[in-house]
């Protein structure tokens, strides 16, 4: 909403579009994974990495960060487009797709070097994998919403809504 806001457009259309376009590009990941998975003997034996000395919470970061910079971009351009800024597309989806990957790694550091809170190494009743998972999402919306808000406030392009 705030990119509509921003914008001056149609609330309504842009938040169809985005969860159209979040929930697609989040279902091909997953599929992906389960394919992955699957095709490597099942996620018990899931050997799809290198073999890392380090803990599980690196694995952890090497796939998500670049999935979450993957989608975070795809997303920001699809909503440039649908602004009907199709100059400013690539750029937003580029600078929004880095800086999300980067706020979710550095939120992942922080946790683990900062709080010693390590996906595979849970403290039970404390945290887990997917309370990680939440807050390095956090890093990385604040991070790829403040980009995609500053491209497009770059622009200097207000829509006529």
């Amino acid at each position: 909403m705030g990119i509509a806001r921003l914008m001056n457009t149609d609330i309504k259309s842009m938040v169809q579009v985005c969860a159209v376009s979040w929930t697609a590009t989040v279902l091909a990941f997953v599929m992906l994974v389960v394919f992955l998975g699957n095709s490597f003997g099942g996620f018990s034996r899931i050997n799809v990495l290198p073999y890392f000395r380090h803990s599980i919470h690196y694995n952890f970061l090497s796939i998500f960060v670049p999935a979450i910079g993957i989608i975070t971009a795809i997303n920001a351009y699809v909503v440039t487009g649908k602004l009907g800024l199709h100059h400013l597309k690539k750029p937003a989806g580029l600078y929004a797709g880095i800086m999300a990957a980067l706020g979710f790694l550095t939120v992942g550091l922080i946790l683990l070097h900062g709080l010693r809170w390590e996906v595979g190494r849970p403290v039970y009743g404390k945290y887990g994998m997917l309370l990680i998972l939440l807050i390095c999402s956090v890093g990385a919306t604040l991070a790829g919403g403040m980009a995609l808000g500053w491209a497009l406030d770059k622009s200097r392009i207000r829509l006529n809504g």
